[in-house]
């Protein structure tokens, strides 16, 4: 018997998905955009738990390399940090 209804977010595409949805509904600000215009919406509006955001954001960068316009404040994911773009 299960009294919990399964999670909208459960699986990682999923949230990664609503997370490429609602990044391309912001309009970017001097070709970025700010994490919080994405994550607001994602963690209170459509109520995914912050563990469900983070897998989310890993299985977007997994998956494009998150060259979504280089998100602000700051989305860095694994090797695009600001420390390895320099020449």
């Amino acid at each position: 018997m299960k009294y919990a209804a399964p999670r909208p977010y459960a699986d990682p595409e999923k949230p990664a998905r609503r997370i490429l949805e609602i990044a391309n509904s912001v309009e970017p600000i001097q070709g970025r955009i700010h994490i919080e215009k994405i994550n607001e919406p994602f963690l209170f509006r459509d109520r995914g738990s912050p563990a469900e955001y983070g897998a989310g954001l890993k299985q977007t960068s997994a998956t494009l390399l998150f060259a979504a316009p280089a998100i602000a404040t700051f989305a860095w994911v694994g090797t695009m940090s600001p420390l390895n773009t320099r020449s």
